[in-house]
């Protein structure tokens, strides 16, 4: 009896692993440049709304030391995220 189907194919606890290997080894394509713009824009972003709340929580300006940590911050797991999705081979 399956457990679920995965890709028209009954999946059970034998050939789970197998499946779920497959699924973790999916490759899209992304170049370094649209990773790095992608992590840029997401600090700034990040960073922004971080500030907006601030100001409406606290009715003065956030520090910007303070808001660039929040952006650096916000942008490492991004990057990571990234990563992960390699540049096409040629």
């Amino acid at each position: 009896m399956p457990l679920w189907v995965f890709k028209n194919e009954p999946c059970n606890a034998d050939n789970l692993f197998l499946h779920l290997n497959m699924a973790n080894h999916l490759e899209v394509n992304m170049s370094f440049w649209k990773r790095f713009l992608i992590t840029v824009v997401s600090m700034l972003v990040i960073s922004v709304i971080v500030g907006v709340i601030w100001r409406s929580s606290f009715i003065m300006v956030m520090p910007s030391y303070l808001s660039g940590v929040v952006g650096g911050l916000a942008a490492l797991p991004v990057w990571e995220l990234l990563k992960k999705i390699k540049p096409k081979k040629k």
